[in-house]
């Protein structure tokens, strides 16, 4: 890979997980969240299943509600928000800084 590249693909990296951990946002939860939904839907409990959390909405509103309002995860059903059937997907920013945080790792 080109180096000047390599440099400004860190820095972009650097600049993104500052803003995540200023927002008090756990970054490698968020890169597993967002791993877990990278390719298909999954229910709120899955998810959180998933990062070995109990499906308790105190961990909801820690981890996936920010995600939410950060327009990094979409509802399935935005009409019925307390639906059963409820489940999270990730949107093209999310997808996005997953593979940002994905490089960051490298």
């Amino acid at each position: 890979m080109n180096p000047s590249i390599s440099r400004t693909s860190a820095q972009v990296s650097a600049q993104v997980i500052s803003v995540l951990y200023d927002d008090g946002i756990n970054v490698e939860k968020t890169r597993q969240v967002l791993k877990s939904v990278e390719f298909l839907p999954l229910s709120r409990e899955a998810v959180l299943t998933r990062l070995g959390l109990s499906n308790h909405y105190k961990n909801y509103t820690k981890l996936l509600f920010p995600l939410i309002e950060k327009g990094l995860l979409l509802f399935t059903s935005p009409g019925s928000l307390t639906s059963r059937n409820q489940q999270y997907k990730i949107t093209l920013h999310g997808l996005i800084l997953l593979r940002i945080l994905e490089l960051s790792e490298k």
